[in-house]
């Protein structure tokens, strides 16, 4: 992964945020570590967390990156829950010495199916809403 983000942080020159959602929040907190592991936190501009994982480990702090938490407030997914998520949240922002913000998503509805792979877990009709969030803090930071 830090190979890929350095490419695309060289091809564009722009700053390069890092989002994962659900398992992919999971991998968000362990590429973070590895980057603080090797002094590398400078390769990312900031970090996003979508309905991730509540098992996710950050490791020690302190950190220096903008970073948000979002996921819906009646998340489905017993291993992605709003409650787990604020759990998250505080442990990070904890450590964290720059903006830390947690988004609770309150328009995603409900869907038949598995609720960790549909409904709103994945923001069923709340995209824009999200989009918005998403647009607003990275411009903000």
């Amino acid at each position: 992964m830090q190979s890929v983000v350095q490419f695309y942080r060289e091809r564009f020159g722009l700053p390069v945020w890092v989002m994962g959602h659900s398992n992919g929040g999971y991998s968000v907190a362990e590429f973070a570590k590895h980057l603080k592991d090797r002094n590398k936190e400078d390769l990312v501009a900031g970090l996003i967390f979508s309905a991730a994982r509540t098992m996710s480990d950050f490791g020690s702090g302190p950190f220096r990156w903008p970073a948000l938490f979002v996921v819906s407030a009646e998340d489905g997914c017993a291993a992605t829950s709003a409650a787990g998520n604020e759990r998250l949240f505080q442990r990070f922002k904890e450590r964290n010495t720059a903006p830390t913000e947690l988004v609770l998503v309150r328009s995603a509805q409900a869907e038949g199916g598995d609720p960790c792979r549909v409904g709103t877990h994945m923001y069923h009709r709340a995209e824009e809403e999200v989009a918005k969030v998403l647009d607003d803090f990275i411009a903000r930071h």
